[in-house]
């Protein structure tokens, strides 16, 4: 019986696999897709994924018994998010050279999956620019929903302690350092260890609080528009980890910052902004920003890390150059991630219909702001579902429902900033109390203070108000009594106040000028 242990052996198999007779149903050209772990045989209806007898210490599947014992974990962990994709594991019979599927005493295992046109894969999309804010969409609302119901780490188990947060973070540099070769590459990543060191010193309590509070659980450990296929016009995420639960049970944090990471490293910053504001809006899971920059680091130099492993694997010498290029665009992102942004404070000013949640969203995906709604942390502390409309019926419009929602915006701006992250709290702010305040807490956190006024004529407002009601699509449930409340109490902006502020004709869409405006103030010493 033969007993896979090379890779030289691995590629007998693979080419014996070529073979159309081979397989139970009809088989098209085979098409073959490698990566540093596997060998994928694409045969028209279906893929089979088999796993190369590799050990990378953070990689083993060294024998055959480890393989089929990894098949069997990704058909499991991949049905959560892809049912209709993965379909069974297959056994492989016969000899090295005229391999037969399906036998009883199978000595090497691969996983069958339905097969996709690779066309359809997001990161070609990304590359082709036809990657649209729609499946950003659909990914965050699938994502936010597959946390929600994923499984916790126990109290007893060592998944999201410290030091098994901090383990793969060291795995990491001792994988890396040995390949490098440039003093300069060296110093680069001596810095980013003790970055990494000082802010996993930093973070200890929040990681065990974050566990604690249910934060850690089974994920899909590898989110990447790599692993993303647009399939019968449907988002669908497969290609999770099976190979190491350190890797899977993680702080969902960590899984958003992998997306987040992928995104800007393929120049998408806009829309990195729009999930990780969508997720937040989603999941309310602002403290959890806490540790997103330490996992933003750690997420690059995972890739950082696969990409130098792959240049080693790769005969051509261009296309070594070229994974070592990608290796030096991750590094930089990582020295990114750990630099500091000015501190700020964003409110916006208007009443309901006035466009502040459209501004506000489109502000914070080209400014990299952190958007929090008013809308929807009211419907939290009401405990009221993000998409039921009845609010207005349940007093959640009433003034201590008002003071609640406001405080706890309070509270999220303070923690985002103490966090390094510049928060737009989209909310009316039409009392002179509630901006002062705001205000106040800005100078507090030495904070730069900023009013986006969102105007338009009272028409208009009401003519929006009544469409969104219409509609019944919005996180708002302001009706038109609401609407003529505010108009009845809104305090206009004081002219210290118009000092801070940039005013936006809300009848127009967001302009570039704005856009700089706002940059340019934002960043105002």
């Amino acid at each position: 019986m033969p007993d896979i242990r090379t890779i030289e052996e691995h590629i007998r198999l693979v080419h014996a696999l070529r073979n159309p007779d081979i397989y139970p149903h009809p088989v098209s050209e085979i098409q073959i897709v490698e990566t540093h772990i596997s060998t994928v045989l694409l045969t028209g209806h279906y893929a089979y994924k088999l796993k190369k007898p590799i050990n990378f210490g953070f990689i083993d599947f060294s024998t055959a018994e480890r393989r089929k014992q990894f098949c069997e974990e990704e058909l499991r962990l991949n049905r959560r998010l892809a049912p209709n994709l993965y379909l069974d594991v297959v056994g492989i019979g016969g000899s090295l050279n005229r391999p037969v599927l399906g036998i009883s005493e199978p000595w090497e295992f691969m996983v069958k999956m339905r097969q996709f046109d690779q066309k359809g894969l997001l990161s070609v999309l990304a590359r082709d620019k036809r990657l649209e804010p729609r499946h950003i969409d659909a990914i965050t609302e699938q994502m936010a929903r597959f946390h929600s119901r994923a499984k916790s780490a126990g109290a007893d188990e060592k998944w999201g302690d410290p030091d098994t947060v901090l383990q793969p973070v060291l795995a990491n540099f001792a994988q890396i350092r040995p390949r490098l070769g440039s003093a300069e590459d060296i110093s680069r990543m001596t810095r980013l260890a003790a970055w990494s060191d000082a802010e996993w010193r930093r973070l200890k309590s929040r990681f065990s609080a974050r566990k604690q509070e249910g934060k850690v659980r089974e994920c899909h450990g590898d989110l990447h528009l790599g692993n993303i296929a647009l399939i019968e016009d449907k988002v669908t995420i497969f290609d999770g980890i099976e190979f190491d639960p350190t890797l899977v049970w993680i702080d969902v944090m960590s899984e958003v910052a992998f997306f987040v990471m992928d995104l800007r490293e393929r120049g998408l910053h806009y829309l990195a902004q729009r999930f990780l504001n969508a997720y937040l809006l989603l999941s309310g899971d602002y403290d959890g920003v806490c540790v997103l920059r330490f996992y933003l680091v750690y997420r690059a130099l995972v890739r950082a890390k696969i990409t130098l492993i792959r240049s080693e694997q790769l005969r051509s010498s261009i296309g070594r150059e070229e994974a070592l290029k990608e290796y030096q665009n991750y590094i930089l992102l990582a020295a990114y991630f750990t630099r500091p942004k000015p501190p700020a404070l964003i409110i916006t000013y208007g009443p309901s219909g006035s466009g502040k949640s459209r501004f506000a969203q489109a502000l914070a995906e080209r400014l990299g702001l952190i958007q929090v709604s008013s809308d929807i942390e009211r419907k939290r502390l009401f405990g009221i579902p993000l998409n039921d409309r009845s609010g207005a019926e349940r007093g959640i419009y009433s003034d201590e429902a008002h003071r609640n929602t406001y405080d706890r915006l309070a509270a999220i701006a303070t923690d985002l900033i103490r966090y390094g992250e510049r928060p737009i709290i989209d909310a009316t702010f039409l009392l002179a109390g509630s901006r002062a305040r705001f205000r106040a807490l800005a100078e507090e956190l030495g904070a730069r203070f900023l009013i986006l006024s969102c105007e338009a004529p009272t028409d208009v407002l009401r003519a929006r108000v009544k469409a969104r009601q219409a509609a019944n699509n919005d996180a708002s449930d302001a009706d038109m009594n609401v609407l003529d409340a505010q108009l009845a109490s809104l305090t206009p902006l004081t002219t210290e106040e118009l000092a801070d502020t940039v005013r936006i004709n809300a009848t127009a869409p967001l302009n570039q000028a704005t856009i700089d405006i706002m940059r340019h103030r934002l960043d105002e010493s």
